[in-house]
């Protein structure tokens, strides 16, 4: 009992390694693929559908901390969306994972790799955002940061 507990253990680290590996794979720090490309590319499945709501939060959530102090409101919409993209994000993620192994079980670290996942995605987007802030007073100036948040508007509906 206490062998099959840890390689059930076992399976759900690796399990959330490979997802984490494949979005940090498809989120080069270089150049991020525009969403709508990275959709026009295959029928979705809940793998990809995590993808997207991972970006999605984590664009969401780059433009709450980048309006959080100078425009407290549209900040905090901001926020709800990227909270939506989350919740969609854990939730498909889940599912792809028990798509891969049906005896998968969520792991207790969960919500610390799904937060390291969005801050690293975030980390990408923040400093494409504040460049384009800088040189043409827009965060959305960027077309990878327009693009990307049309289609994050369509999927989340949150803004």
């Amino acid at each position: 009992m206490l062998g099959e507990r840890k390689a059930l253990e076992m399976k759900r680290k690796v399990a959330l390694l490979i997802l984490f590996f494949w979005i940090s794979g498809i989120a080069c720090a270089d150049s991020l693929m525009p969403l709508s490309t990275f959709i026009a590319e295959a029928d979705p499945n809940a793998a990809r559908v995590s993808y997207l709501m991972a970006r999605c939060s984590a664009l969401y959530m780059s433009f709450q901390i980048l309006t959080e102090d100078t425009k407290p409101e549209l900040g905090k919409k901001y926020e709800a969306a990227g909270q939506t993209a989350l919740a969609i994000f854990v939730e498909t993620s889940e599912k792809a994972s028990k798509e891969r192994n049906p005896n998968y079980t969520t792991p207790i670290d969960l919500a610390a790799n799904v937060a390291l996942t969005v801050q690293n995605l975030s980390n990408i987007y923040k400093p494409l955002m504040e460049q384009s802030y800088a040189t043409t007073n827009s965060y959305q100036s960027n077309p990878l940061i327009k693009g990307d948040l049309e289609v994050c508007q369509i999927l989340v509906r949150g803004i």
